[in-house]
């Protein structure tokens, strides 16, 4: 019982010496400066800070109006469509411009097709080639049979006749 005394009265010292601290009233003619910490800009906080732009937080600074992101500058433009491109041209969503379709040489496919055949051990040969677009960019479906198993690939190539990517049919 005794110690439990001891540690009650302890526990109401220790209390007592742990204060609030009091704010001391001011007059009229004073006032008081709290320090706050700096506000470190964050993108996704709902506030388009000057160092934040659209192509860096869409979340905060995106376009509005139909306007577009140029990515190169994070500037909102004027919303352009393929409607403005001339019909020798298609239309970078990317960078919201208009740009010439490149030539495809389809013997440099059809070679490419066959190298690549060749290092991998499989006899192959291009059943169609047809326009299509790669990550928003123009390129050329190269459809590719095996002649051994009958089975269909497309690849997605480049107008430099490089293979960008294989899926298979």
């Amino acid at each position: 019982m005794t110690k439990l005394f001891i540690l009650i009265v302890l526990g109401v010292l220790f209390l007592g010496c742990i204060s609030t601290p009091v704010i001391p009233k001011s007059d009229a003619n004073s006032t008081i400066n709290i320090p706050l910490p700096p506000v470190q800009p964050k993108c996704g906080d709902h506030f388009c800070a000057a160092d934040e732009y659209c192509n860096t937080c869409p979340q905060d600074c995106g376009c509005t109006n139909g306007l577009l992101c140029d990515i190169n500058t994070g500037i909102c433009k004027q919303n352009m469509t393929s409607i403005n491109c001339s019909t020798d041209q298609y239309f970078d969503k990317e960078i919201n411009k208009c740009h010439d379709i490149p030539t495809f040489n389809e013997t440099a496919i059809t070679n490419v097709v066959q190298k690549f055949g060749q290092e991998n051990n499989v006899s192959l040969e291009v059943v169609s080639i047809a326009d299509s677009y790669y990550k928003l960019k123009p390129v050329k479906e190269v459809t590719v049979r095996n002649t051994h198993t009958k089975t269909e690939f497309i690849f997605v190539m480049d107008p430099n006749s490089s293979i960008l990517d294989i899926y298979s049919k």
